[in-house]
């Protein structure tokens, strides 16, 4: 029963996570009052669906963030909260790092 209790407490801060990431992006997008950014400029952007790499970030009319991405082949979009924990913080980390750079645009 404890292995339960601690599987379940784990699942619980993920999702807490989870929504703690979302909620931090987009309160930044709406603090710099845009509703798209475009990434595919910069050198580096972080790979979110197989080999597919982040080409620009949308805040949807319900605030959900849309990831689109490419790879040579296909375009294609997750949404944030659709991504594995490890690949949704790994965008947090590169969107903290890459912040100043993404909202110099002029949009």
């Amino acid at each position: 029963m404890e292995l339960l209790e601690q599987c379940t407490f784990l699942v619980e801060k993920i999702n807490d996570t989870r929504q703690s990431i979302i909620d931090n992006v987009v309160n930044t997008i709406k603090k710099h009052n845009v509703e798209e950014i475009y990434c595919n400029y910069l050198t580096y952007t972080p790979l979110l669906i197989k080999s597919m790499t982040l080409d620009s970030i949308s805040l949807t009319d319900k605030n959900e963030i849309k990831l689109w991405c490419s790879d040579e082949d296909e375009n294609d979009y997750v949404f944030a909260d659709e991504l594995d924990i490890e690949l949704l913080i790994g965008f947090y980390q590169w969107f903290i790092d890459y912040e100043d750079e993404l909202f110099e645009q002029d949009y």
